[in-house]
């Protein structure tokens, strides 16, 4: 009996031990967290490329910023407010491409995924598995009013100021989607609990309100014991490599030649419901009758309207190796079997640089204007292109003929050079200069020497359309060789590159380090690539096909064909009843 009762007072002298122990011996210091935080703050300002350019386009003061967040980073009480912290700061610099990476894979989600159309909160997709009709007894294009009690808009406007993407209209809609799915690795506060989601039923008078628990997944980043460890594992996967790069190689993973939005903030989008980002599958269905074009692995099709053969090709992204060969057999198909093209470039995350201006070369009768680039000059580009110029170094004493190496050694010197004197005469950007390594004609496009379609294009554009997803769209336009459909874009306009970690809290973040010139002289960042023919998708899009769309492009097609608004309209009369359900 005695024993037991040692045994007792043990057991409960450990517990007050480890109730009055520190909150976390892991937890960062206040010094720790400044100490981060002046260093995110540095790099910024070194290496952000857009940074004067945002006084401009959003009037940002950054000492301001910075001020007002070291007050905020001083304030916080968890390691997980301040990474959440750190991305705000970021997210207030309003860019597409520059975004925190937190080492977390804590979610909560609802079972659902929602839109933002028309100005509406719109059910998508319902996870009938986790959601039976008895529990939530609603459908797609049921209108999401209230979570937890507080309307929509509320919440997207919230949401939006975590994780801003530069262009309100695309920051909205994935904040829409980020509604019913948190993500802590994005910077969001992940939900537990019950909560209460209230939904106009279409055709409805009166909304209805449920009960739902957020389903939670993955580990909290406050429960996580070695955050360096679980970093180090997450680097070394996929690190393993075969030998050095080839010359080809080293340009194509450099990190000026990337133009896409980083892989973490894909991932993220695809984790909330965003699927249709990069999907080689247009969003819409093709009319009745359409041909599709055989084994192809993006929709490539070709129908009738107007007594007029319209092909319809996508392009989902720039990071696609085998795309340049698909819109190859396609085109020299659709030069021989159409009058117009339609190329849907929609939801678009970007890629590489060279393989925009490769896929322009398609369709270019001439030399084309390609896009510059004006940069943060600094060590790490003089390096860069340095080593590059190593590389063709190393190809041209195997091969002292190769023209490409040649041609790119020459490129990379006078690039470290330009580099170099903007560094020596304390420049805050360089001249503008081409990125696009592909040994043609050094800030021109060529047209492609085997395959070209000559007939008039109609390019489909969006809000959803990032980085190459703006420069492709713009290098089309102010060559004039198309007409743009759709929503302004999202005006990511520059190359990204990964930062950190930082010292204590091995925290990542993305930066863009340059800025886009389109060919008529204005910059891509913030301000995206504006439509010649504005189209904003309504109610009836979303629930019966994106028929409105489909129609309102033919005859923006049609009339590239030189035919006129009466003649559509009659041409046309039979043509759009026959479109069937939108692909999901």
């Amino acid at each position: 009996m005695q024993t037991k009762s040692i045994r007792l007072k043990v057991a409960a002298a450990a517990l007050f031990l480890l109730a009055i122990a520190p909150a976390a011996e892991a937890a960062l210091s206040v010094e720790q967290r400044l100490s981060d935080y002046g260093q995110l703050v540095s790099i910024v300002k070194r290496s952000y490329g857009p940074l004067r350019w945002k006084k401009e386009s959003i009037g940002l003061d950054f000492a301001k910023l910075t001020t007002d967040f070291e007050t905020r980073v001083r304030a916080v009480k968890s390691d997980a407010e301040f990474y959440r912290t750190l991305s705000a700061f970021l997210s207030s610099l309003k860019d597409g491409h520059t975004k925190g990476v937190i080492p977390s894979n804590y979610t909560g989600s609802l079972g659902f995924v929602a839109d933002l159309v028309a100005g509406k909160v719109l059910i998508e997709s319902v996870d009938t598995l986790k959601l039976p009709s008895v529990i939530f007894p609603f459908k797609r294009g049921d209108e999401v009013i209230a979570i937890g009690d507080r309307p929509v808009a509320q919440l997207i406007d919230e949401l939006s100021q975590i994780n801003h993407n530069g262009n309100e209209a695309s920051t909205r809609r994935i904040a829409a989607a980020r509604l019913t799915v948190r993500r802590e690795a994005a910077g969001f506060e992940v939900p537990k609990g019950i909560t209460t989601v209230t939904v106009l039923p279409a055709g409805a008078k009166q909304p209805v309100t449920v009960s739902l628990t957020w389903n939670n997944t993955g580990s909290p980043l406050v429960e996580l014991d070695d955050l360096g460890a679980v970093l180090e594992d997450q680097a070394n996967e996929g690190s393993a490599t075969s030998g050095e790069d080839s010359f080809a190689e080293a340009i194509a993973k450099s990190s000026f030649a990337n133009l896409a939005l980083p892989k973490a903030t894909r991932d993220d989008f695809a984790r909330i419901g965003l699927s249709d980002m990069g999907s080689p599958k247009s969003v819409f269905t093709l009319p009745e009758g359409a041909r599709v074009l055989d084994k192809l692995p993006i929709t490539a099709a070709i129908y009738q309207a107007a007594g007029k053969r319209i092909g319809v090709l996508r392009i989902h992204s720039y990071m696609d190796d085998g795309l340049l060969e698909a819109l190859k057999r396609a085109l020299i198909e659709m030069e021989q079997e159409t009058d117009v093209l339609v190329l849907d470039q929609t939801y678009n995350p970007g890629g590489s640089v060279s393989l925009v201006s490769k896929i322009v070369g398609l369709f270019a009768d001439k030399s084309y204007r390609d896009m510059n680039f004006v940069v943060r000059p600094s060590l790490n580009w003089m390096e860069s292109f340095r080593g590059l110029s190593d590389k063709a170094d190393e190809t041209l004493a195997k091969n002292s003929q190769d023209v490409v190496a040649n041609v790119l050694k020459g490129r990379f010197e006078y690039l470290e050079g330009e580099v170099r004197s903007a560094i020596e005469q304390k420049r805050f950007y360089t001249a503008p200069f081409s990125l696009d390594l592909t040994g043609a004609g050094y800030g021109m496009i060529q047209p492609n020497a085997s395959v070209r379609y000559t007939k008039p294009v109609l390019l489909l554009i969006n809000e959803l359309d990032f980085s190459g997803g703006d420069e492709f769209p713009a290098l089309m336009k102010d060559n004039g060789r198309v007409t743009l459909f759709g929503a302004q874009t999202a005006g990511a306009g520059g190359n990204v590159n990964e930062y950190g970690p930082l010292a204590n809290s091995y925290f990542k973040f993305n930066l863009t380090e340059s800025l886009m010139v389109r060919p008529n002289g204005q910059f891509v960042e913030n301000r995206g690539i504006v439509p010649d023919v504005a189209y904003a998708i309504t109610e009836d899009d979303f629930n019966n096909g994106y028929r409105g769309y489909v129609a309102a492009f033919t005859k923006e097609a049609l009339k590239l064909t030189g035919m006129s608004d009466a003649e559509i309209a009659e041409g046309t009369k039979p043509a759009v009843a026959g479109l069937s359900i939108i692909r999901r």
